[in-house]
């Protein structure tokens, strides 16, 4: 049986010295239990401005790669153009099964995502406080998003012929089930001030 190739693309590569938390745990923690099943071949792959050429080293049953960045850029155009190509065609020479980014922001995510092979998607160190903000965020942003089409079409956004009828009644009830909104901003309220930001 040929083994399945799993590349998680992430800043932090597998480290020894113990973590505080963060990705850096989170990226340890899915390694440590990707490693346990034999049938996986586990590679990382990181940009670094501090190696000046490409690099692989084994630990722990995972092949790191670091792919080298230029030192001397700004931030944004190191992010979204060179480390964002350097990083697909290093993906696409290791030739994976699956992607995983750690992240979507460029260049990790928009790497993974334009490298053609399938990629896994995850919200790392998801906790109650960042659920319902995504819960409340996502469904207030839905329903903004069809209120505004609706205002746009005028009374013709009732007629049940035109699709943005069937979204605003679709949509209308994001807020409302699995906590309402005004539940999910309690629920962030009460997180913020057990972990003292309020």
């Amino acid at each position: 049986m040929q083994r399945k190739k799993i590349l998680i693309l992430t800043p932090f590569p597998y480290v020894d010295e113990p973590s505080m938390g963060g990705t850096v745990t989170w990226v340890t923690g899915v390694l440590e239990e990707l490693v346990k099943y034999k049938k996986f071949d586990i590679h990382i792959l990181t940009v670094s401005d501090s190696i000046k050429e490409y690099t692989i080293k084994k630990r722990y049953g995972v092949t790191v790669h670091y792919e080298p960045s230029p030192k001397y850029f700004p931030a944004l155009i190191k992010g979204t153009t060179i480390d964002n190509y350097r990083l697909l065609r290093r993906i696409r020479k290791i030739k994976p099964d699956l992607v995983h980014p750690y992240i979507t922001l460029p260049p990790y995510g928009s790497a993974s995502l334009f490298s053609g092979f399938p990629v896994v998607l995850s919200i790392s160190g998801v906790v109650r406080n960042e659920a319902a903000t995504v819960k409340y965020w996502a469904a207030e942003l839905a329903k903004k998003a069809v209120d505004t089409s609706l205002q746009l079409h005028g009374g013709a956004g009732f007629i049940k012929d035109y699709p943005i009828s069937g979204l605003y009644d679709d949509v209308r009830i994001f807020p409302l089930f699995e906590g309402t909104s005004e539940v999910q901003l309690l629920t962030i309220a009460k997180e913020m001030i057990k972990s003292r930001i309020l």
